[in-house]
């Protein structure tokens, strides 16, 4: 027992050292694993953070702006290229914080009176340093004309650096190219990878900055200030000399100083123009105030559109969020932009102009270039010294070999060229002086320099007071051939037949030279040839532009002597026949002489030149082709004006304004005198086909020529249609008058439209009935007369309600009071709508036919209901399936049932139980309409050609509302006075709610219907609130 105690003992009392020393021991190896652990983890963890950190830091470096937009999407911003996907809304969601972000102030003058041009400007500015700009330009002239033709680089005398302060899409792009192309280290939009608006942001901020930290000494001189602050160049007026030379020059790789500046500004992050912005002229001009600026100054209208194709308007709307120019700006990228926002666009570029205009007048050390953009190719050597021919149309984001085209050509003209070299000798090109065995000069090539000599003399005679029609100058003309015994071609029932094809009976004498001023349809002419397989060109044979080919012809004519002369077709009267041909003819890719020439002037600055204004160019035409053609298409000559102002913004009347100093009468450039200029040109082909009766003359106005154009050609008139320049061949030509080829019988379109008038309303496929020749008399407009306007008019229901009496009163029915009906059609038939046009007439037509009623809007077939109606009123005959009333506006035939006398009786003689319906429109509204459309050409054919008028007789708005109700009176006295015909009469507001009980034809199919759209397309609902059926 005892010896138990004793081991237990014992073995409680071991010797506490070594059992102590044993556990500190693993207890501190422990401890140290745990610490050793944690550090690890710890320093695992900011390893980690770190690296998460650098990686962002890389990222944000890498691909991010200081506004945390990704570079790719700032860049696409600032280029005006459209973000996709994600990019797009990640951009959405910042356009908020970019309106938030800093705004540069800036400002432009108020916009002035007047906006000179840029020549007026230089003149007035060239007196402020005449001696000066005179004697660089007399040194830069004479450069000109001692460079040879090898030597394109000019001898830098503009004092640089040259800052071209353009706007974005007013030639920036082609300033730089010009400049580098005469011999400048240029650039645009970058210099190396630094964009220039940013660097010039920058280095701006740092001056202003050092300068307020030094602007409290007193002691500081300027130049002081100059030092100590940071040029606007500085970091971005280098750029490393390897691109552009071959790695064997001892000059590649070196550093070289940047001497032109194009694309100055930067929209994003941070908005900076230096031409907008508050202090960046000033900027620039402290340290460079012996510089050059430049200014090219593009049409503002011109320039606006181009800005809005830039990829949707992206430009703009970076100008509206990150500059703020445009305050309250909307955010539709351009689309449906208001005329208002157009306006204050087109302003804010001219103040623009203004702005720079007024800096360089304050500053005369400052060299100070502005030109137009369109005369820039002829103007700009002058001041620069370096050849024209560097001046050429130049877009970015192109390979250098393709992105630069000379002006006047097209870039598919520039590509063909460089692909077919071989082939483009002696394709269309002019062959030089020694080939033709003529003086030199004769024309050259089709490429060379571009002159910069004044306009060619040109004339045209005054116009007379009463002008003739061209169907009685045509008359007139050929009374006068056959007094002189010269047949007709298209009276000779001999007209030799060139081949076995109808088509190609062409019944005048070739050349054909079609004398159309453009917009009169000189491609519609082109076409209607090329269809009857004549060979026939426009505007170019091949390659060469034909108005440059009979101006160079017509020079080298009367320079060379009496026995060498130069035909005016010499170098462009072949063709090569390939694209009219297939290539198994025999004919295939073999040249043919052309035979119709269209649209043959040229408007090009130095080359302007129309044979048929230009004194000499009819002149030397007969010398060489004595029994030629000439022909002429006159279109209404307010059509035309509103043609020519809206294509291309109006470009072509500028340039015969400032190229060829075409003018009218009046010589203001107004719209009168643009209409006088081109009755005036008739007239002067007039007096030419009279002093030059050998020459065949046809002269057509364009409305008739469809009916007319087979009579005097023989082609098909079928082949007349109407085309436009520009398009692919199957896609140009399109049948005039909205013909649905869907439904043979109806041939859509408006009473009097001025697209269907150009036809005559036959637009048909060639599979249907061939078109009527219509023969134009020339007889005066038959009478007419409209009853005074009472004082107090009556409502359309209150008329009804009074008929509806007068009618029980003689114990009459009315036909949708009746309890039984044959049909679900309650009026008698047939129904003649008797409403002015623009009151819903195509409406009507449409409802009914949806009614399963059988309906003519305008033309019955292939013949003009008006026509129908006068020809059988004349004639006293009766008439089938009529309606609608309208006649073809044409001198003689003008005809409204409605209006003329006798026409409402002639219809009740022979349809005494038929219906007659009207619907008339709030007369303010019907003006607006009638005005309105197609430049209100129905009311002047209306008082010029019918005669029409109201009780006033002066053509004014009151005037035609006038005649509007007194023509309604005058149906309601003839309702009044013939009670067995049926009237219906309801206000066109009220119509869908009220016609269903007049006609029992569900007022659903009552809906607003457009003239010339194709059926599907034509109407649309109207909204149904209040629609009932009594």
């Amino acid at each position: 027992m005892r010896q138990n105690e004793n081991n237990t003992a014992a073995t409680v009392s071991l010797p506490p050292p070594l059992f102590t020393k044993t556990s500190n021991i693993n207890n501190t190896s422990q401890k140290r694993r745990k610490i050793s652990i944690a550090t690890l983890r710890l320093f695992a963890l900011i390893f980690t953070c770190s690296l998460l950190l650098v990686v962002d830091q890389i990222l944000r470096l890498g691909s991010l702006n200081g506004n945390g937009i990704s570079t790719s999407d700032s860049e696409a911003a600032t280029h005006g290229i459209p973000e996709q996907g994600s990019k797009r809304r990640r951009r959405q969601q910042q356009q908020k914080q970019l309106k938030k972000k800093e705004k540069l102030p800036w400002s432009l003058p108020e916009e002035g009176a007047d906006f000179h041009s840029s020549q007026q400007f230089m003149t007035n500015y060239k007196q402020h340093q005449q001696h000066r700009l005179a004697t660089v330009q007399q040194q830069n002239q004479q450069d000109l004309h001692s460079n040879n033709d090898n030597s394109s680089n000019a001898t830098t005398r503009l004092p640089t650096p040259i800052f071209v302060l353009n706007l974005p899409k007013s030639g920036t792009e082609t300033s730089r190219d010009y400049f580098a192309c005469g011999g400048y280290q240029s650039s645009h939009t970058y210099v190396g990878k630094t964009r220039i608006g940013t660097c010039l942001l920058d280095n701006y901020r740092r001056h202003t900055s050092n300068l307020l930290s030094t602007s409290s000494s007193s002691s500081i001189t300027r130049l002081d200030r100059r030092t100590n602050t940071t040029q606007p160049l500085q970091g971005c007026n280098q750029i490393t000399k390897k691109h552009y030379l071959p790695k064997t020059d001892p000059r590649y790789g070196k550093n070289v100083t940047i001497q032109v500046y194009s694309d100055m500004g930067t929209p994003n992050p941070t908005c900076y123009y230096p031409t907008l912005h508050d202090g960046g002229l000033e900027y620039l001009y402290e340290y460079y105030p012996n510089a050059t600026w430049v200014l090219f100054v593009r049409d503002a209208r011109d320039w606006y559109e181009s800005m809005l194709r830039w990829y949707d308007g992206s430009l703009l709307q970076q100008w509206r969020d990150a500059c703020g120019f445009l305050p309250g700006g909307s955010s539709n990228n351009g689309e449906g932009v208001g005329e208002g926002e157009k306006e204050h666009w087109i302003g804010f570029y001219q103040r623009h102009t203004e702005k720079i205009r007024r800096f360089v007048t304050e500053h005369s050390s400052l060299t100070y270039i502005e030109v137009e953009l369109e005369d820039a190719k002829n103007m700009i050597g002058d001041y620069t010294g370096i050849d024209a021919k560097c001046w050429r149309h130049c877009l970015p984001g192109r390979d250098d070999d393709d992105k630069c085209v000379e002006i006047g050509e097209t870039r598919n003209e520039t590509m063909m060229q460089k692909k077919n070299k071989k082939e483009k000798q002696g394709l269309g090109t002019f062959k030089k002086a020694l080939d033709r065995k003529v003086t030199k000069a004769v024309v050259q090539n089709s490429t060379a320099k571009v002159d910069t000599s004044p306009p060619l003399p040109w004339s045209v005679p005054k116009v007379p007071p009463i002008r003739k029609s061209a169907s009685e100058f045509m008359k007139e003309l050929s009374e006068l051939k056959r007094m002189h015994q010269i047949a007709l071609p298209w009276e000779n029932n001999q007209a030799p037949s060139h081949s076995k094809n109808k088509k190609k009976k062409l019944m005048l004498p070739t050349p054909i030279f079609i004398l159309n001023l453009p917009k009169s349809g000189t491609q519609t002419l082109t076409e209607y040839f090329k269809c009857g397989n004549i060979e026939s060109s426009h505007t170019y044979v091949r390659m060469t532009r034909t108005g440059h080919c009979l101006r160079e012809n017509y020079l080298a004519d009367t320079a060379s002597n009496a026995t060498v002369g130069v035909d005016p077709l010499h170098g462009c009267n072949e063709i090569t026949k390939k694209y009219h041909t297939a290539r198994a003819h025999p004919d295939f890719g073999k040249n043919v002489t052309v035979q119709t020439y269209s649209d043959i002037g040229t408007p090009y600055p130095g080359r302007c030149f129309y044979s048929s204004v230009n004194d000499g160019g009819l002149e030397h035409i007969y010398k060489y082709y004595p029994n030629a053609t000439i022909m002429l298409l006159t279109r209404e000559v307010d059509s035309w004006y509103s043609s020519m102002t809206k294509w291309n913004e109006g470009r072509l009347l500028k340039a015969w304004r400032h190229r060829c100093a075409f003018r009218g009468a009046l010589g203001d450039g107004s719209k009168d005198d643009w209409i006088d200029f081109y009755h005036a040109h008739t007239e002067k082909i007039r007096n030419f086909a009279r002093e030059h009766l050998t020459m065949t003359y046809v002269e057509m106005e364009l409305e008739d020529a469809p009916s007319m154009i087979e009579y005097y050609t023989g082609v098909d008139s079928e082949c007349f249609q109407h085309c436009l320049p520009g398009k692919k061949h199957h896609e140009m030509c399109k049948p005039v008058g909205g013909y649905n080829a869907s439904d043979s019988s109806n041939v859509s379109g408006d009473d009097s439209s001025d697209r269907n008038d150009l036809s005559g309303g036959q637009s048909v496929s060639k599979t249907l009935v061939k078109r009527e020749k219509v023969v134009v008399d020339n007889s005066p407009p038959l009478p007419w007369s409209l009853p005074k306007v009472p004082g107090n008019r009556k409502t359309s229901k209150e008329f009804m309600e009074e008929l509806g009496a007068l009618k029980h009163a003689q114990k009459i029915p009315l036909p949708w009071e009746a309890s039984a009906l044959d049909s679900k059609l309650k009026l008698p038939t047939p129904i003649f709508i008797l409403n002015l046009p623009k009151s819903g007439t195509q409406t009507l037509t449409e409802y009914f036919k949806c009614g399963n009623i059988e309906s003519s809007h305008t033309y019955v077939r292939l013949t003009r209901t008006g026509d129908c109606l006068r020809d059988n009123y004349l004639a006293d005959a009766t008439s089938n399936d009529t309606s609608g009333i309208s006649a073809l506006l044409i001198p003689g035939r003008c005809f409204y049932s409605s209006v003329n006398d006798g026409g409402l009786e002639h219809i009740y003689k022979y349809h005494p139980n038929a219906t007659i319906m009207l619907l008339t429109r709030e007369v303010n509204a019907w003006y607006s309409s009638v005005e309105k459309w197609n430049a209100g050409s129905l009311l002047k054919k209306w008082k010029n050609r019918c005669g029409f008028h109201g009780s006033i007789g002066d053509g004014s708005k009151d005037d035609w509302i006038d005649f509007y109700h007194a023509h309604t009176e005058k149906i309601r006295n003839f309702a009044r006075e013939h009670l067995t015909m049926t009237y219906v009469e309801m206000e066109l507001e009220d119509a869908p709610s009220m016609i269903e009980y007049y006609t029992g034809v569900d007022s659903e199919c009552f809906q607003h219907c457009l003239p010339g759209k194709k059926s599907g397309q034509a109407c649309k609902p109207l909204p149904k609130q209040g629609i009932s059926k009594k």
